[in-house]
């Protein structure tokens, strides 16, 4: 009889510990994903998925971006933010994992008491001085799957630290090259200014002569002028952006920061991505996903234990004195409790726990497959963006080129009276927009030529941590 019901125990208890709604092919294929990306354009494209394992911000070469990137890995508020609330985790983690453990106090008694008796008074002392433990089996692996969910949310949390380091390095990147653009044109609306004052003093001169009407000096005048108000907006903005670095940066809000670089860098036309199935392993917003999942699928094991009865230990052991008149009594004193407690009447409060965690898994279930579906999205965007915007940039140069042609043209043939002011005032108007354009969509095939590196994740995270965490060690 006795080893039937050890059998059921022991049957009931593995039954409990390997509870899991994990679909693992649900986890190592979330969703149908193609075997390489169809935005995918050269095969290059697919090759070198290495590239994305280093710090991605090096192929640039631009040793004032590395510095900034570095600065703020030690020092932006958000990311400090994100290691705090690791950090909690971790020790929740170790709170938990204690709980696997006995827990052992020691305790201290002392009593002195008088009470009256016929004959007169009775005084009494006594001391003690023990031991006390207890601890609760984990029969059906209850706090054993608390502690792995405690785990699982404090690694999940170190991959929110490392999605922090992929999003601030993207967002710097992107200011800083912004900050460029705005610098480059303001160097534009300047040289711009200057060739327009130039032609203004032809086209006064011109008129002092009597060739032109004064239409074409109030057209050359309106030109410059709106041209001057350019640069005031361009400067307001080169700032906002200089702010914004600053705060990443964990400044006070200044000029400066992103240095005096006034050209944008060449890129590469190629842009290694590796294939979809790589993705699953260098996403950090995936792994965290994942990772919840699992937390929330212990959690369920946890839930269908506690409905189980639950088994605790307790003892004591110490030495005891007692001063009675007119005889002393000392000792060594223990004792050693089991105490087994069998839930029976909650009112369903345990069985609704079982169910609401059950869909707690679900709901993490599909919000995982939600983060695997926007990380595609995300690298198929990128993938799109950076095509496009390499076709636009080889039409928008062709067209740069032409309308600067057509402004020496116009301006020499106004020179030498063979038109009137109107073609030099419009193929100012459009060489200037088209150089300005140009500038823009260079500037945004960095930014796109980023949000892929952003997209593509990498492992280069862990080794960036470690060293923050020295660093802020030794501060």
């Amino acid at each position: 009889m006795i080893f039937k019901r050890t059998l059921i125990l022991a049957l009931m208890a593995i039954a409990v510990s390997s509870c899991t709604m994990i679909n693992k092919e649900q986890v190592k294929r979330p969703v149908d994903s193609p075997e390489v990306y169809k935005s995918a354009f050269l095969k290059s494209d697919l090759e070198g998925i290495e590239a994305m394992q280093c710090r991605w911000w090096l192929a640039f070469n631009d040793e004032k971006l590395k510095a900034i990137i570095e600065e703020a890995f030690l020092s932006n508020p958000s990311l400090l933010q994100k290691l705090a609330r690791f950090e909690q985790y971790v020790a929740s983690f170790r709170v938990s994992r204690s709980r696997q453990l006995p827990g052992v106090s020691a305790e201290a008694n002392a009593l002195r008491s008088r009470t009256p008796l016929a004959t007169g008074h009775s005084t009494a002392e006594s001391q003690s001085l023990s031991l006390a433990a207890n601890f609760e089996v984990d029969l059906w692996s209850k706090i054993r799957n608390r502690k792995n969910a405690a785990r699982y949310d404090a690694l999940a949390t170190k991959q929110d630290v490392y999605s922090m380091y992929l999003s601030l390095s993207a967002e710097l990147a992107s200011l800083y090259y912004l900050a460029i653009e705005q610098r480059a044109q303001l160097a534009l609306t300047n040289n711009t200014i200057r060739s327009f004052e130039t032609v203004t003093e032809l086209v006064e001169q011109r008129y002092k002569e009597g060739l032109v009407s004064a239409v074409d000096v109030y057209h050359a005048r309106q030109t410059l002028n709106a041209t001057r108000a350019r640069a005031p907006q361009l400067e307001a903005s080169l700032a906002q952006t200089e702010h914004a670095i600053s705060i990443l940066l964990g400044r006070y809000p200044e000029r400066g920061t992103s240095g005096e670089l006034k050209e944008l860098p060449k890129l590469s036309e190629t842009f290694p991505v590796g294939i979809p199935s790589t993705l699953l392993k260098t996403r950090p917003d995936i792994e965290a996903a994942l990772l919840r999942l699992k937390a929330s699928d212990r959690r369920v094991s946890a839930a269908i234990a506690d409905r189980f009865p639950a088994i605790n230990l307790i003892a004591n052991y110490g030495e005891s004195r007692t001063i009675l008149d007119p005889s002393n009594i000392t000792g060594i004193y223990f004792n050693a409790i089991a105490q087994a407690a069998m839930p029976l009447l909650d009112w369903g409060g345990r069985r609704n726990e079982v169910k609401r965690s059950k869909a707690v898994f679900k709901e993490k279930l599909e919000r995982y497959k939600e983060v695997v579906l926007i990380a595609f999205k995300e690298v198929e965007d990128a993938l799109v963006k950076n095509r496009t915007i390499e076709e636009e940039i080889i039409y928008m140069t062709e067209r740069a080129e032409a309308t600067e042609a057509a402004l020496r043209v116009a301006i020499e043939r106004y020179r030498l009276g063979l038109t009137d002011y109107l073609p030099v005032l419009t193929s100012q108007n459009l060489d200037f927009e088209a150089q300005s354009a140009l500038l823009s969509a260079k500037r945004r095939l960095l930014t796109e030529r980023i949000t892929l590196a952003r997209s593509l994740g990498g492992n280069w995270m862990e080794a960036e941590l470690n060293y923050t965490i020295t660093e802020l060690k030794g501060k």
